[in-house]
């Protein structure tokens, strides 16, 4: 299959105090796409994804609640569309169509057509440097053919303990997830420095 031509569109929105640890305001992200092939007759493909999370802290600046929402939708499913991943703790570390999931470091492949992800962080402030945030978040996915995926309406959940230093914060996540049936949900995650 070959691609005779390729179009896309971007937003961006974010008025949120902090790179590495808001206190307040908004992030909102919008991409669509669209490919149009040519391997006997012309057909294309497309996607729509979007994201948007907010920062809220209680008076005293204790608390900080950070509610996510992430939607991708496939157009087209096998006619060469970019197919959705999910996993890992920011969107699109390694692929733009990479949906965050608490409770899987590595990328999960989706071949869905919707995919969805809702999450809640709260984020304590215990002192200066010191911060503990419980996370919890909740997939919603169309029907696949994944054999391994034990259904379609899956949790996640950890707890994350963060330092910050003059290079980044340092970043410790203990979680879980119900994604699969045959293998422990558990897992560890390290991290130093910040995202780009």
């Amino acid at each position: 299959r070959y691609s005779i031509a390729n179009c896309f569109a971007e937003y961006s929105f974010n008025n949120t105090n902090d790179p590495g640890n808001p206190t307040r305001g908004f992030n909102v992200k919008a991409r669509g796409t669209y490919d149009l092939y040519f391997n006997g007759p012309i057909s294309g493909s497309g996607t729509i994804q979007c994201s948007a999370e907010g920062y809220l802290t209680i008076p005293g600046g204790l608390i900080t609640f950070i509610p996510r929402l992430y939607y991708r939708k496939v157009f087209n499913l096998g006619l060469g569309a970019e197919d959705s991943f999910i996993g890992g703790y920011q969107q699109g570390k390694f692929l733009d169509q990479q949906i965050p999931f608490v409770g899987i470091t590595s990328m999960e492949y989706m071949p869905v057509t919707d995919l969805g992800v809702a999450r809640l962080d709260a984020r304590v402030n215990i002192r200066s440097k010191h911060h503990v945030t419980a996370m919890y978040n909740y997939l919603m996915a169309s029907e696949s053919v994944i054999h391994e995926v034990s259904g379609f309406r899956n949790n996640g959940a950890g707890v994350m303990y963060t330092y910050d230093t003059a290079m980044g914060p340092i970043n410790l996540c203990v979680h879980w997830n119900d994604l699969y049936k045959e293998r422990s949900g558990w897992g560890a995650y390290v991290s130093f420095g910040y995202y780009f």
